[in-house]
């Protein structure tokens, strides 16, 4: 079989790994995500001031889990997934079609760099776990962008990256995602640390609202809020 033909497989191959234990480990990832972000926390406050469901653009969704677990602790939220790689797990469809929430994933061609699919200023929230570091140069830009785009201008956008500061970290840290992310080719893994993601917010409109760090085994990760920078 070609490299071509594998890779256009691979996508098929992983979601039917995302049963049983796999979905049980992803879902417990994306309860532990959310908590460490504060996303629920920072984002009640907001749907009783706006007496209404919230509307939440999750960049990066891959199989589902995180907009599952977004879906389950802020009830009435429309939760749009983008990933142009990846698609629902098999569980976390039948989850959601079985209850009847309203949560969906834009057309594979759709990427964070290009919503043309997501109204100005529709998004109370947008978020972007683990995402960034694997999006450089012009498309980092674009990202930015599309996201100032379609953020309400009280809305928050909340991060979850990993940090170095050495090259010893990066090279640790870049082995360990090629093995959680199963990559098959080389793609960008551009890390920073919190003061240059914080400089690169700025530079883009935004400001933090809440940044932690926590290093549970041999990466280090840090988990942002943002809001828009005010004039």
């Amino acid at each position: 079989m070609n490299e071509s033909r594998r890779h256009d497989l691979w996508p098929t191959i992983i979601r039917e790994f995302s049963r049983g234990q796999v979905d049980k480990t992803l879902t417990e990832r994306a309860q532990w995500m959310l908590k460490e972000v504060g996303l629920v926390g920072e984002l009640r406050p907001l749907r009783e001031k706006k007496g209404r469901g919230l509307s939440i653009l999750c960049l990066g969704a891959g199989k589902g889990h995180e907009m599952d677990q977004i879906d389950s602790q802020l009830p009435e939220t429309t939760v749009t997934g983008v990933d142009p790689h990846d698609h629902w797990a098999p569980p976390v469809k039948a989850r959601l079609e079985r209850l009847g929430h309203n949560a969906s994933y834009l057309h594979e061609s759709i990427h964070g760099g290009d919503l043309r699919e997501i109204e100005d200023g529709s998004q109370d929230a947008v978020t972007l776990f683990f995402v960034l570091h694997h999006v450089e140069g012009e498309d980092l830009e674009d990202v930015f962008s599309e996201i100032d785009r379609v953020l309400n201008k009280d809305g928050r956008i909340f991060i979850a990256e990993d940090i170095v500061e050495s090259e010893a970290e990066r090279q640790i840290t870049t082995s360990i995602d090629k093995k959680i992310n199963l990559e098959l080719r080389n793609g960008p893994h551009g890390y920073k640390s919190i003061p240059e993601w914080e400089a690169f917010f700025k530079a883009h409109g935004f400001e933090t609202k809440q940044v932690h760090e926590i290093k549970p085994d041999k990466v280090r990760h840090g988990f942002f809020i943002l809001k828009r920078l005010e004039k």
